[in-house]
């Protein structure tokens, strides 16, 4: 069972237990972890976006950039989307996913469980289509980060909508985050997978109401089933590298990375 901690029913967070599950597990869930009204106007925010064939930064430091096209992937498999499924680098050109990401209560945990400073590496919003949006294979975050060392990376998953097995819930494969492990390549959306018998052991759903936020470590095993309801079904993971990470030499990022 995944460690769920809910904010409104304490108050303030339990950061030392909190760490002791993630390290534990390499996952954990605190539910309500944000005002409501900023679950409200992040869920604004993300709709016009997915509705967009392109995304108008609002930052400065990114006005060079101007427009950049963020639907990586879409349903009809063209350059012009029909529902956006993945859209990625939202924190690093609109202020409101930016403040999402920085968020002094989403810091404050971040901090703890890298045991001093985070960097904002990234962002990826999902939007898993009602009847019949695909399943996310298994794999582990750092698989496309392996250019940061040492492989110590946090995303944070954060619901916008109620999730459940029957919409797409993530599943982890508890305390099972001490290695990479070689991913194989395949095409879609998630081009690097790994197998369940590459994982010896059972997997645990994790079925969230809005807001909740599930914390987990860069190599924890996850995925998550298909959107059978007629549900929506969509979450934003925000990705955190420590201070002290490494990159190598032929690192190639375009943004610059504000630390919390």
């Amino acid at each position: 069972m995944i460690y769920t901690y809910d904010f409104n029913a304490g108050g303030s967070l339990p950061l030392t237990e909190i760490k002791e599950h993630f390290d534990r597990d390499g996952v954990v869930a605190i539910a309500n972890i944000l005002p409501e009204d900023h679950l409200l106007n992040l869920r604004i925010e993300a709709e016009l976006c997915l509705q967009s064939s392109g995304v108008m930064s609002d930052i400065g430091d990114l006005a060079a950039l101007h427009r950049i096209n963020t639907a990586a992937y879409s349903d009809d498999g063209g350059s012009q989307p029909v529902s956006t499924k993945l859209m990625m680098h939202l924190c690093h050109m609109r202020s409101a996913f930016r403040q999402h990401a920085t968020a002094p209560r989403l810091a404050q945990v971040i901090t703890h469980l890298f045991n001093g400073g985070g960097l904002l590496y990234t962002d990826l919003l999902f939007n898993k289509h009602t009847r019949g949006g695909e399943k996310t294979i298994l794999h582990q975050d750092h698989a496309y980060y392996t250019d940061v060392t040492p492989y110590k990376m946090i995303t944070c998953w954060y619901a916008l909508d109620d999730i459940d097995e029957n919409n797409g819930c993530l599943e982890y494969a508890l305390g099972y985050q001490s290695a990479l492990i070689p991913h194989r390549e395949i095409s879609g959306a998630h081009v690097l997978s790994l197998l369940p018998e590459d994982v010896p052991q059972p997997f645990t759903p994790a079925p969230v109401k809005a807001g909740t936020a599930l914390f987990h470590h860069s190599l924890t095993v996850h995925g998550s089933g298909p959107n059978m309801s007629e549900n929506r079904r969509r979450a934003i993971a925000t990705v955190y590298m420590p201070v002290s990470a490494h990159r190598s030499e032929n690192f190639s990022f375009p943004f610059r990375m504000p630390e919390l």
